[in-house]
């Protein structure tokens, strides 16, 4: 009785094999088939054209088709005349340089804690490689509220130094004509940045055989001389993908922005208050002006780059 039950036990197992291999060999002939390929490439593509090209190509067209409305808008109004094109050449000059330092501070600060989190006996190392992705998954205006009120208020770092009010101000300005940056601005901006350098150079650093930094050491080149030779070089790649990637992540942040502008306006605020005013003619041209901007520069890097670029991100 026992031995029939086993055998019985046996065959049924055997029985939900063989259905399970027929079940695999169906999946495997759907998924190998040439209308299935066809028809999840058709599918990716109209995703793509649905959720990105769509919307670039229909704001692009506004401002071709509606030039007049932009026009009448910007340049020639009847009462302000081209004021509008003067605010909005302003706006993408503050977002320019913005974009620039910030990305410049993320270089000084990112290559550093990019090769330290390559380091395996540094202490911590996990902790830190998990703090550098929280700017990557906080929203930009709770990082931008932080910033204000650590920087910005008696509250903050403020009061800790005995200061009445915060360590910088809404209204304050950095740097003279020559950097002419709201500092409350340049640190929510680098503070939500700096991580897409870390993680490019961490990127391509994880690619680069040690053999080469250890040859050059045999042949007796001090530390600063195997980075500047051999790892500066190799890692170069992740460097700019990271900078370009952290320069378009800064022109185009609105969140943060809002929260530590203060009295001034970087392009993707005024495009905000455009819209909020209903001047829709003036916001799609700064939209189209913003998008192009951002679609150049990374096809130009990737195109000076190749495929190192796309290693590194």
């Amino acid at each position: 009785m026992l031995c029939g039950t086993g055998v019985l036990r046996k065959m049924t197992w055997n029985g939900k094999i063989e259905r399970l291999r027929a079940l695999n060999h169906i999946v495997e002939s759907i998924l190998y088939a040439r209308w299935f390929n066809l028809l999840k490439d058709s599918l990716i593509i109209l995703t793509v054209i649905v959720l990105l090209l769509a919307p670039i190509i229909y704001i692009t067209s506004y401002v071709v088709i509606d030039w007049w409305e932009i026009n009448y808008n910007v340049f020639s109004h009847p009462i302000i005349y081209s004021t509008r094109w003067g605010i909005l050449w302003e706006s993408l000059l503050l977002s320019f340089k913005l974009a620039f330092y910030a990305t410049l501070i993320d270089v000084i600060i990112g290559v550093p804690i990019a090769l330290v989190l390559q380091s395996s006996s540094m202490p911590g190392r996990r902790v830190l490689d998990t703090l550098v992705n929280i700017p990557l998954a906080t929203p930009t205006s709770a990082l931008g509220f932080a910033t204000l009120i650590f920087w910005g208020t008696r509250a903050g770092i403020g009061g800790l130094l005995g200061l009445t009010t915060g360590v910088f101000t809404l209204d304050e300005l950095i740097g003279g004509d020559m950097l002419g940056i709201p500092p409350l601005l340049l640190l929510a901006h680098v503070s939500f940045t700096f991580p897409y350098v870390v993680r490019s150079v961490s990127a391509v650093l994880e690619g680069i055989d040690p053999s080469y930094a250890e040859v050059a050491q045999t042949l007796g080149a001090k530390s600063f001389t195997r980075f500047r030779t051999v790892m500066l070089p190799l890692m170069a790649p992740g460097v700019f993908a990271g900078s370009i990637l952290a320069f378009t992540r800064s022109l185009g942040e609105t969140g943060a922005s809002i929260i530590v502008a203060g009295v001034f306006t970087t392009a993707p605020i005024l495009v905000v208050e455009w819209k909020a005013e209903l001047l829709i003619a003036p916001a799609a041209l700064l939209s189209a002006i913003l998008v192009s901007m951002a679609c150049v520069s990374i096809f130009v890097f990737r195109k000076l780059m190749g495929a190192a670029f796309t290693r590194a991100i």
